[in-house]
């Protein structure tokens, strides 16, 4: 594709309001908390948020004050 990179972003950004890491993050977090819902039985917090590359307590911890204002 003839194209850049941030052309590309700069297409995504029109079409969803979003840059793609935006984006990204939004549906990682989105995905965990589908995943600990789903499971909540099988497996604890933390193995889910290893699972979803968020390797330490206060990563999550500010992804989660960022979506919801509180932590």
């Amino acid at each position: 594709v003839p194209v850049s990179e941030r052309y590309l972003q700069v297409l995504f950004k029109k079409q969803t309001g979003l840059s793609p890491t935006a984006y990204a993050r939004i549906t990682r977090f989105n995905h965990l908390f589908l995943e600990y819902a789903r499971q909540k039985d099988a497996h604890d917090l933390a193995f889910i948020r290893a699972l979803y590359n968020y390797y330490d307590a206060s990563h999550f911890n500010k992804d989660f004050r960022k979506f919801f204002g509180q932590a």
